[in-house]
């Protein structure tokens, strides 16, 4: 198997901070655990040797775009 499990979670978590700050502050919650989800494996990426772009996770930084 040649995909991440993960590989198909930046469009989305990137697509939904974008209009996320537009709507209810019920939304935060969302953001808080996406940012906290990618975080995670951003961490675990870094721990088995996996480079972030090979998963499609280099261009996000989870501190600015989804806090």
């Amino acid at each position: 198997m040649d995909r991440h499990p993960f590989q198909g979670l930046p469009p989305l978590a990137t697509d939904h901070s974008r209009f996320a700050a537009q709507e209810s502050s019920h939304d935060i919650s969302y953001l808080m655990a996406y940012h906290e989800i990618v975080s995670l494996m951003q961490s675990q990426a870094h721990a088995f040797g996996i480079p972030l772009e090979e998963i499609a996770l280099g261009d996000i930084d989870p501190e600015r775009e989804l806090l």
